[in-house]
C-alpha cells in the first residue's frame, strides 16, 4: 500500500508530552483536508514500578492503566479548547519515543508524521535525538515543524536528486515522490516553490585522466550535464504545473554549483526558506537504507521546518 494512500495523520509529541497549540492546528488542518483520521501518540517514561508497588501496592499494569487514562484526559482537553470540533484519536504508549513512534507507522496505515522540533534550534544538537531517528529510520514521511518560524510554510525549496544515469532527462521515480509529496501537502499554502539540485560529483573531474585538453574536456562535459539537468528540472516545473495547484504558487528551478552539503544548506539559508523537502539521497531496493550523510550535513546547518521520505521499498530498521 502506498504511503499516500492511508488514512491516518501521526502527531507525536515531545518527550514532555507537551501538546504545541501550533502544530496540533497544522496536523488537524492536514488530517482534515486529507480526510483522514487524526491521532495523536504521547509516549511516557517507564513507570518506577518498583516505588509504587513498595508503597502503593499497585501492580505495573493497573499503574500503566491510570497514568494513560490522565494523560488522555489532559490531551482531550487541550484539543477541545483549541479545536472544539475535532475528532481524534489519543494512544498512549511507554518507552522511547522514536522507537513506540515508528512501531506505530508499521502497524498502521499512517500516511505522515508530524512532530514539533524539539528545540528551537533543534539543528544544532540533532544526531542524537529522536528527531534524527525518526527521520533515518521511519518508514513514511516525517514533518518536523520549527515553531519559531512562521507557521505556514511560504517559501518551499524541494532538493531533487538527478545523479543516477537512467534518470537524466526524466523524472526519477523518486523525485516524482518528493513532488508528490511536496503537491500532498505544502503546496496549496506555499506562495512559492523552488525545486533546486545541486550540481557536483562531475564525471568531468576526471577529463583530465584521458584528455588530451582537459580544460576544454572539462567545460564540455559539465556543459552537457547541465543541459540534461535543466531538461530534467523542465520536466519536474511541468509536474507541478500540470496538477493545476490553487491558489497558484510561484515554481521556479535552481542548479546550484557546489556540492549539496554545502550548496543546498546555503540556499535555504539565504532565501529565508520555510520548509525544505528532501529525501534521503539514497538508492531504492536497500533494506534498512539509513539517510545519507549529504541530507544530514544538510539537516545540522538549517533551521527551518523540514519534510524527509524514504524512496519507495525502504524497510525500517526498527522491528
Amino acid at each position: 500500500m502506498s504511503n499516500f494512500d492511508s488514512k491516518q495523520v501521526l502527531l507525536v509529541l515531545n518527550k514532555a508530552g507537551k501538546l504545541d497549540e501550533s502544530t496540533l492546528l497544522k496536523a488537524a488542518d492536514t488530517a482534515q483536508s486529507r480526510d483522514e483520521r487524526l491521532t495523536i501518540l504521547c509516549v511516557l517514561a517507564e513507570p518506577d514500578f518498583a516505588m509504587h508497588q513498595h508503597f502503593l501496592q499497585m501492580d505495573s499494569g493497573y499503574i500503566k492503566q491510570k497514568i494513560s487514562e490522565a494523560t488522555k484526559q489532559t490531551i482531550q482537553a487541550t484539543v477541545t479548547k483549541h479545536c472544539p470540533q475535532l475528532s481524534i484519536n489519543v494512544e498512549i504508549s511507554f518507552g522511547k519515543l522514536y522507537l513506540q513512534a515508528i512501531r506505530y507507522t508499521l502497524k498502521n496505515p499512517v500516511s505522515i508524521v508530524i512532530k514539533s522540533a524539539e528545540d528551537p534550534t533543534w539543528m544544532d544538537s540533532i544526531f542524537d535525538s529522536d528527531d534524527m531517528h525518526l527521520m533515518r529510520k521511519c518508514p513514511v514521511p516525517t514533518w518536523l515543524i520549527n515553531t519559531g518560524r512562521h507557521q505556514t510554510p511560504g517559501q518551499v525549496v524541494v532538493a531533487l536528486d538527478f545523479k543516477a544515469p537512467e534518470e537524466e532527462g526524466a523524472i526519477s521515480e523518486f523525485n516524482r515522490q518528493l513532488l508528490d509529496l511536496t503537491l500532498t501537502f505544502v503546496a496549496k499554502t506555499a506562495s512559492s516553490i523552488t525545486l533546486i539540485h545541486a550540481c557536483a560529483d562531475s564525471l568531468a573531474d576526471f577529463a583530465s585522466i584521458w584528455a588530451d585538453d582537459p580544460e576544454t574536456m572539462q567545460q564540455q562535459i559539465t556543459q552537457q550535464e547541465k543541459v540534461t539537468k535543466r531538461a530534467a528540472m523542465k520536466q519536474a516545473h511541468q509536474y507541478l504545473l500540470d496538477k493545476q495547484i490553487l491558489p497558484t504558487p510561484v515554481i521556479k528551478t535552481r542548479l546550484i554549483d557546489g556540492h549539496p552539503e554545502e550548496s543546498v544548506a546555503a540556499f535555504v539559508k539565504a532565501n529565508n526558506t520555510d520548509m525544505l523537502v528532501l529525501g534521503s539521497l539514497g538508492r531504492t531496493g536497500i533494506k534498512g537504507l539509513f539517510m545519507g550523510n549529504t541530507a544530514e550535513s544538510i539537516l545540522q546547518q538549517i533551521h527551518c521546518s523540514v519534510i524527509t521520505a524514504k524512496p519507495q521499498g525502504f524497510e525500517s530498521p526498527i522491528a
